[in-house]
């Protein structure tokens, strides 16, 4: 197939891309060239700017586009022209345009916000990222996949949410884990959701929630599995939600992937569509390894998004004595 990635360079579409060469696609990355990542030399390199100038992608035909960027509703509109003639438009979503959860693809959206001069935040990426999914519906129609993924891990990941724990386990000694470790998770391999979304390429429409790993997993689970892959003296120190929200504890930034009960189960989804549609999910254990064997991937995320900033080894240390005074107290 030609397979078009729009974007291509940082997390997701660079694993699109290696998968894609790998399978003998020809491939295509259409993007700004800010970031600097190696592609394989057979891949086609377009250039340009889908706020202002997309006259590249006027050149070209291509089988399928994979949309790894958009995060306002322009960006859809800018390209939509340009691609008329594509078979098969996969738009990568989110799942924070869910307005409740546990969600399957029918479940309550957020309204979709139109007004591109808001920039993606905590409260606005939801509502953008639903307005560029009607963006799209509107301009590709049946030719149209959705995919609304939860939360992506692996190597090159930028938002430093799952590296933040497989380090800080490797670093071992006392280590402050937030809330109830019997609560569910869901992390999904982002070269899994790449080796799916060639898999459907030109054969499955509509909307999919993408998620994992390929086993039950609560964050007390994840936190063991770190601490045995890097053989490590870690001990972690549970800490409940109130005592950490007292103290001006930001859930999901200060500590990654951590939002307190009273939030319900955020971002639970149910990816059974997807499976039935062949999505595979490896096992956490081999994200958690390979993620701690390779380099550290913190770069500047797009679209004006945030990595999360977690907790310094300091701050961490005053609130584990803090806890200590409190319950001695």
């Amino acid at each position: 197939m030609r397979i078009l990635i729009l974007g291509g360079t940082l997390f997701l579409g660079r694993h699109l891309v290696t998968a894609a060469v790998a399978q003998g696609h020809s491939v295509t990355v259409f993007n700004r060239g800010r970031t600097e990542t190696e592609l394989p030399p057979e891949v086609m390199q377009l250039r340009g700017d889908r706020d202002h100038d997309v006259t590249a992608l006027h050149v070209g035909q291509y089988d399928v586009a994979i949309d790894t960027s958009a995060y306002h509703p322009k960006h859809i509109e800018h390209v939509a022209g340009a691609l008329n003639h594509v078979g098969h438009y996969i738009l990568v979503s989110t799942a924070s345009v869910y307005s409740q959860f546990p969600a399957d693809e029918a479940a309550p959206v957020h309204p979709a916000i139109w007004d591109d001069t808001i920039q993606p935040s905590p409260t606005a990426y939801g509502g953008l990222k639903r307005a560029c999914e009607e963006a799209a519906l509107r301009n590709f129609g049946n030719r149209l996949t959705v995919v609304r993924p939860g939360v992506l891990a692996g190597p090159y990941d930028p938002t430093n949410r799952f590296e933040y724990w497989v380090r800080r386990s490797a670093r071992g000694g006392q280590m402050l884990v937030p809330g109830d470790p019997q609560r569910h998770i869901q992390i999904l391999d982002a070269r899994d959701l790449a080796v799916w979304m060639l898999h459907i390429a030109g054969n499955a429409f509509g909307v999919f929630n993408a998620a994992g790993p390929g086993e039950a997993l609560t964050m007390g689970s994840f936190i063991a599995l770190c601490i045995e892959a890097a053989h490590s003296n870690a001990q972690p120190v549970w800490i409940p939600d109130n005592f950490l929200l007292e103290r001006n504890v930001s859930p999901w930034t200060d500590l990654p992937l951590w939002l307190p009960k009273e939030a319900g189960p955020v971002l639970e989804l149910d990816w059974s569509r997807a499976r039935q549609a062949g999505l595979h999910a490896r096992r956490i254990t081999e994200t958690i390894q390979d993620v701690l064997e390779g380099p550290s991937s913190h770069y500047a995320l797009a679209g004006g998004l945030r990595a999360a900033t977690p907790l310094e080894a300091e701050t961490e240390r005053d609130l584990l004595h803090a806890w200590v005074r409190d319950r001695t107290a």
